[in-house]
């Protein structure tokens, strides 16, 4: 017989996600670091331990006693976020991209570096959305409303952020009109493709409190996403790729999933030269996949990455929307 799963309680919730908060907090109040970065920090860190690098949490949080230790794997973390927004692997970590996280890699005893974020940035950039949206939005309010008017006075002459190597202005353009204006405008970190993080935080998923323990992994850790990876937790927008085409030489739908795999591509819309059925050739295809992590792997590290087939070429980029999803 099924049983069913009463409702998840706020303070249920909070409970599951104590060590969490109380970094979140040391980060904010302790250390003092921007708001934003430490919600990005924060979900970098949870999306890490989703793809098999358990309680990295949980170990940084047992260097409380060493302030400074703490912060420099906030350093690592932010510069990683950074990194995801170059698009060139030379400018990372460690001269080349091959290493950099040297603390993070003896905190959690495993190897990993700066290149995870170049061989799978799309993966990454989805996967961290999600941990925000899903994650960070639900365990992290109560704790920015609570201490609105601290934070809000805090950060209200404060306009750069300095950690590592890298120095962060954010832009004051964007104005909103919520209680959280000084927070939501408050330079220190910002980060391109995750949008205005402070508003998505200021509207957290529906069913915050109705969400049932199994959905939210309180009985079985790995059940936090019903199964599957914050990463394929995702919206349309980022599995979706731009294709061209070399005049001349045309390249058919049918040419196209065969080339990426029938079995990994969603829809393929074909566009340009015409419409309709009137012969002329498609110079163009926007490609929708059907996981986050075919994108990182057709591109492998690059921009636009070519490719063949029956010797034609194809050339393949992320396609970017205008909005966010």
């Amino acid at each position: 017989m099924a049983t069913t799963m009463s409702p998840l309680t706020t303070e249920e919730l909070h409970h599951f996600h104590k060590t969490d908060r109380s970094l979140f907090r040391f980060l904010i109040f302790k250390l003092r670091r921007d708001i934003t970065q430490s919600l990005l920090v924060m979900a970098l860190w949870l999306w890490l331990e989703h793809i098999g690098y358990p309680n990295l949490i949980h170990t940084i949080m047992q260097l409380q006693n060493q302030p400074s230790l703490v912060a420099a794997a906030v350093d690592e973390a932010a510069a990683c976020l950074v990194f995801l927004e170059t698009e060139n692997l030379s400018s990372g970590l460690g001269g080349g991209g091959g290493g950099g996280l040297f603390l993070t890699k003896k905190l959690i005893q495993r190897d990993i570096s700066i290149r995870i974020f170049h061989e799978r940035r799309y993966t990454a950039l989805a996967g961290i959305k999600s941990v925000l949206k899903n994650i960070c939005s639900r365990i992290f309010l109560d704790i920015l409303h609570g201490n609105k008017n601290i934070l809000q006075k805090r950060n209200k002459n404060n306009n750069h952020h300095k950690y590592g190597n890298v120095l962060v202005i954010t832009s004051s353009k964007k104005r909103h009109n919520s209680n959280f204006t000084n927070l939501s405008t408050s330079p220190g970190f910002r980060h391109t493709f995750f949008g205005d993080i402070i508003d998505m935080m200021m509207t957290p998923p529906p069913q915050l409190v109705e969400a049932s323990s199994s959905n939210l992994g309180l009985l079985h850790e790995n059940n936090i996403w019903n199964g599957k990876r914050p990463s394929d937790d995702v919206c349309k927008e980022d599995r979706t790729m731009f294709l061209t085409f070399s005049r001349g030489f045309p390249v058919s739908e049918k040419e196209v999933r065969e080339l990426f795999g029938d079995e990994c591509v969603e829809s393929v819309t074909m566009g340009g030269g015409g419409g309709g059925n009137d012969g002329r050739q498609k110079l163009y295809a926007v490609m929708v996949l059907k996981k986050v992590a075919m994108v990182d792997r057709i591109l492998n590290g690059k921009r636009i990455a070519k490719h063949h087939i029956n010797g034609k070429h194809i050339w393949t980029r992320k396609f970017e929307f205008h909005s966010y999803c």
